[in-house]
């Protein structure tokens, strides 16, 4: 079959969204650090030559074809930690991968601090808590003008691979970031076993940190006010750790209100939004329910998303597919299969965007060629 053009693919996934009857069903590559890998790279290697995430992220796309690929480029960056001497996010033993160390930062007493004033708080003590060259001037000088020059050239070559994989006819799905303010408390601030316990003794103290870290939420977003109407593709991708570990009456409380403050502008000016769920959240798909139709899409495991099509597949995209291990493990042949039980099982009536089940992160997540043969049937299945 002849290759779709951009935006024939783009087109597929935005009428994917709005349940349209599509010829085929939507591919995401979720292409993570995996790449650097598959390109016989190393982190070292990108961090110094930039333009080597380029070569490493567009030889993926050599051999695999697909709708659209998650990022356009590779998100974790230990180098930006590295500069400002923070430990949190750091290379792999593997040289390729980048993980991330939990770490609490801010302390159980300091809630009213947070509360009183967020920015003050967080700019001049929990910033240099967690950076270590943020402590004293002109330390902190230097460090800021490293961070700067090395951001903005990474963003740089993120968007010249934007416009390199549209020459491939390859859309970026994940567009600019929802972050919840309980995210925030939990990664960056409490930690999981931090928030735990204060969702438990201090509940009123994390629903006004919530509220004063609402600001930040609305920064990360980056709508600019001027432009009345949004692309419906690239999507607004929510970072959703917290509510896979707190429960129904939680999430009601401390996380969808403050969620839906930060999606309501987004689907006012007609933009699409993918919520990334860690785990199922079977307990809390009643609470989404008032979701306006055709505008979500939500990313989960499978074994969740037997549930999430029947409760919400009417007015929702499913974004889900084949195990990683599958494609680890088994046969060209079984893959495919299992693909194929993947296409069956959610897409007949449309609304879905076959996956992986996870991103790809180390060299060994799966066989390439299994990966490739999968994509291939998926993509040219009608």
């Amino acid at each position: 079959m002849e290759e779709r053009t951009y935006q024939e693919k783009v087109q597929c996934i935005i009428d994917t969204f709005a349940h349209k009857r599509t010829d085929h069903i939507p591919t995401l590559a979720l292409i993570g650090t995996w790449a650097i890998a598959n390109a016989g790279g190393t982190v070292k290697e990108m961090e110094e030559d930039p333009q080597k995430e380029k070569e490493y992220y567009l030889k993926v796309f050599d051999d695999l074809q697909c709708d659209a690929v998650m990022t356009n480029g590779i998100v974790n960056d230990a180098k930006s930690s590295r500069i400002v001497g923070n430990p949190d996010m750091f290379i792999s033993a593997d040289g390729t991968s980048i993980q991330h160390l939990e770490r609490m930062a801010m302390q159980e007493d300091e809630y009213p601090k947070l509360i009183a004033d967020a920015y003050s708080f967080i700019v001049n003590e929990i910033l240099p808590r967690k950076a270590s060259r943020f402590q004293s001037y002109p330390d902190n000088y230097h460090a800021m003008n490293e961070l700067i020059r090395h951001r903005m050239e990474k963003a740089q070559v993120e968007a010249e691979l934007e416009q390199e994989l549209k020459k491939r006819n390859v859309p970026v799905f994940n567009g600019n970031v929802i972050f919840p303010p309980l995210d925030i408390l939990f990664d960056f601030l409490r930690s999981f076993k931090g928030l735990a316990v204060d969702l438990r003794r201090r509940p009123e103290m994390v629903e006004d940190a919530c509220a004063a870290l609402l600001p930040f939420s609305q920064g990360f977003l980056g709508l600019d006010p001027t432009i009345p109407e949004l692309p419906k593709v690239p999507v607004f991708a929510t970072m959703a750790h917290s509510p896979n570990f707190i429960n129904a009456k939680q999430f009601a409380r401390f996380w969808m209100p403050f969620y839906m403050q930060l999606v309501n502008p987004i689907l006012e000016k007609g933009g699409n939004v993918v919520l990334n769920f860690e785990g199922t959240w079977s307990d809390k798909l009643d609470q989404l329910q008032d979701l306006p139709a055709n505008r979500f899409a939500f990313s989960v495991m499978p074994e969740g998303a037997d549930k999430l099509k029947r409760e919400l597949g009417h007015k929702a995209v499913v974004v889900t597919g084949i195990d990683t291990n599958t494609l680890k493990i088994e046969s060209k042949e079984a893959c495919i299969e299992e693909a194929k039980r993947c296409c069956d099982r959610w897409g007949q009536d449309g609304g879905y965007i076959f996956a992986t089940n996870r991103e790809l992160v180390c060299a060994n997540d799966v066989k390439k060629e299994n990966l490739v043969a999968v994509y291939d049937y998926v993509c040219n299945r009608t």
